[in-house]
């Protein structure tokens, strides 16, 4: 009878046994985590098993590691975009989630640039934890006199002046510098391309050098010699007519980068042309246009 009662209660363990054992067997995973997360960011990935109890090893890995990483169970958002992040349990029990990496920025630092020069330009340099291509920053400046926001983290100097340049992130992080800018004189050295052995003398008040603050220009007149019909237009640089009435801005998109601030005038003259008879074929005068 003893035998019998410890042959039931052996029976009621065993049976316990297996039905716990078969209670912590996982059929099924699901993943808990919010489907967005920021650059830099490293977030713990959950996964709730079935039943509740149960556990395994689970693996992970992401469709597309320039948009997240996966580390172990945690993954780094890297680039704006969109990935898929799958798990898959050692039964083979699988679950995934499509997740969102966004272009916050949670990180900005703006490397300072403190002088420039009038008519330079320069690009700001912003750090923070989103890459440039996916950089949403506004850019402005205290005084567009001084400094112009051209476009992106482009800015230029066009005023002598001290002016603030701020960085404004999409997430409301403001860096700001300030930028003294300093006028800087452009000394041109004039050449006269003058071939012709005619040509009079050039006028000794000719200038041979200018600056901006020197315009406007007071070229010189010239005229082709005793008994010429050639008649003085004027100059030109670079193919361009120049009259040395324009203003600093308009002289320096004609000059173009000229490095060497050299400049070389080239007179302009009259053509001649004939005027001929239709009957009479003979030459009756050269006049100039």
């Amino acid at each position: 009878m003893k035998n019998i009662k410890n042959l039931i209660v052996l029976s009621i363990i065993l049976c316990t046994t297996i039905l716990v054992g078969c209670s912590k067997k996982v059929k099924s995973i699901s993943l808990n985590f919010d489907t967005t997360i920021d650059p830099g960011e490293i977030r713990e990935v959950i996964v709730e098993f079935n039943p509740s109890k149960a556990s395994e090893n689970v693996t992970f890995e992401s469709s597309n590691p320039n948009v997240f990483s996966v580390e172990g169970n945690k993954i780094k958002g890297a680039a704006k975009g969109t990935a898929t992040l799958t798990a898959t349990s050692e039964s083979g029990h699988v679950a995934s989630v499509e997740i969102t990496v966004t272009n916050n920025i949670t990180e900005l630092s703006l490397d300072a640039i403190r002088k420039m020069n009038t008519g330079t330009a320069q690009s700001l340099y912003v750090v923070s934890n989103v890459r440039k291509e996916d950089l949403d920053v506004t850019v402005t400046s205290s005084d567009e006199s001084v400094i112009q926001v051209i476009s992106g983290l482009n800015i230029k100097a066009v005023g002598a002046g001290t002016a603030t340049v701020t960085v404004t992130s999409n997430t409301g992080i403001s860096k700001s510098v300030e930028i003294t800018v300093v006028k800087v004189v452009k000394n041109y050295t004039i050449e006269y391309n003058l071939k012709d052995e005619e040509l009079d003398t050039l006028p000794e008040d000719a200038p041979t050098t200018f600056n901006e603050d020197l315009l406007p220009l007071e070229l010189p007149k010239l005229s082709y010699g005793e008994g010429s019909d050639k008649l003085f237009l004027g100059w030109k640089v670079n193919d361009t007519n120049i009259t040395g009435r324009e203003t600093a801005e308009e002289l320096e998109d004609m000059l173009g980068e000229n490095v060497n601030y050299n400049v070389t005038l080239t007179p302009v003259w009259s053509i001649p042309y004939i005027k001929i008879d239709a009957e009479e074929s003979n030459l009756l005068e050269v006049n100039d246009v």
